[in-house]
């Protein structure tokens, strides 16, 4: 009965994948506007920007967008550098814009921060420019709608579509097997009601950390981790030294890359941890914890990660590639994730084990604050610590 039922939790999982793929594939961008008129130079003598003027500013190595920043947009400029570009934003650096990328830039979302200023200067600065940048256009979604919570970066839907659609089918191969042929681990490790259970109780498939359906847990917690973060370097793409953008397509190898290595980072820092809680429970004289707060780690992390990942592939089926979520949001649900679970793992603790309650809060803060700091959430969110 509980196989029928999880697969066809799976079916429907496919079904969504499958409607996902085939309704964003056929989106195009399309040309909002002519930006060849609208381009501006900085006059020191002026002290203000004047309309570029081929004859007179052709040379010039920076030329402006000016745009209002009470205005609604509902548009991406699209900027596809011939040689590096600097990006200036109101006389700011921001980013350094690589030859043979593409990046789309939301408006609106680039232009939040700026609301207080009555216009947003988009600047390019190249050592050669001449001209004025041909490369830059600004675009809109032949399907965008209303407004939601975008990221100011993004890249084509085709490559959210192949990453959606490979990573969840990998994902529930690996949760199918684990839940046909081992139905008690995977049982244990989803579930939810031990988030309201305070007692800790040895199960039989707690006997051995190193148990092979254990380890195809924690492999499968490794892929969510790398999918999460792999997914984050794709709405921040100029942040990854990894990841590279060239026309509309990312190279497969170096997706597999990238994903390779952060799983395989993950699998030893999960495991690492649990050499890590017998080395600290030794020093707070409580080695009794060793286990169990590694089992309880690797569970919460499972359902946790697992709800954030099918959460944004859900977001992304519904809204559509022009909306994603902001880092920011992201990260801070990561945080109030390991709040509550410091405060989880007190409260299981302190009810479970006869333990000095001071020693208990001291091991772990100083344990979860590394895991804040020093793991998954480094893992993931490099630049948002």
């Amino acid at each position: 009965m509980k196989f029928t039922v999880f697969s066809r939790f799976i079916c429907g999982f496919f079904l969504l994948i499958s409607l996902s793929y085939f309704a964003n594939a056929g989106n195009e961008w399309v040309e909002q506007q002519d930006l060849s008129k609208n381009w501006y130079i900085y006059s020191p003598s002026w002290k203000t920007y004047l309309p570029y003027v081929a004859s007179k500013h052709f040379s010039y190595q920076s030329k402006s967008l000016l745009f209002d920043t009470h205005q609604t947009y509902d548009a991406f400029l699209q900027i596809k550098p011939q040689e590096d570009f600097q990006l200036f934003v109101n006389g700011v650096y921001q980013k350094r814009l690589s030859k043979g990328s593409e990046y789309l830039l939301n408006l609106d979302s680039l232009m939040k921060p700026y609301r207080q200023n009555q216009t947003l200067i988009f600047t390019i600065y190249a050592k050669n420019l001449k001209g004025f940048p041909a490369e830059i256009k600004q675009l809109v979604k032949g399907n965008q709608g209303q407004n939601g919570f975008l990221n100011y970066l993004s890249r084509p839907s085709s490559l959210l579509n192949n990453f959606f659609l490979v990573s969840t089918i990998l994902v529930l191969f690996l949760f199918s097997v684990v839940f046909r042929y081992f139905p008690r681990n995977f049982n244990y490790f989803f579930r939810f009601s031990d988030w309201i259970n305070f007692n800790y109780k040895e199960d039989a498939v707690l006997i051995s950390v190193f148990a092979f359906p254990n380890i195809l847990m924690v492999f499968g917690l490794s892929l969510l981790t790398s999918f999460v973060a792999f997914y984050h370097s794709i709405l921040d793409p100029i942040e990854s030294a990894q990841l590279k953008l060239g026309s509309n397509v990312l190279q497969a190898e170096d997706a597999l890359l990238f994903v390779a290595q952060k799983s395989i980072l993950a699998f030893v820092m999960f495991y690492g941890r649990y050499l890590v809680y017998y080395i600290f429970t030794s020093l707070f004289k409580i080695e009794q914890l060793a286990k169990p707060h590694f089992f309880k780690s690797v569970q919460a992390n499972i359902q946790f990660f697992s709800i954030l990942y099918f959460g944004l592939f859900l977001i992304y089926f519904i809204a559509g590639s022009a909306y994603q979520p902001s880092l920011e949001q992201i990260s801070f649900l990561v945080d109030a994730y390991f709040l509550v679970r410091v405060v989880y793992f007190y409260f299981l603790f302190k009810n479970s084990f006869n333990l000095n309650n001071i020693s208990l809060a001291a091991y772990l803060l100083f344990m979860e604050g590394q895991v804040v700091f020093f793991g998954i959430r480094q893992l993931i969110f490099p630049n948002y610590i």
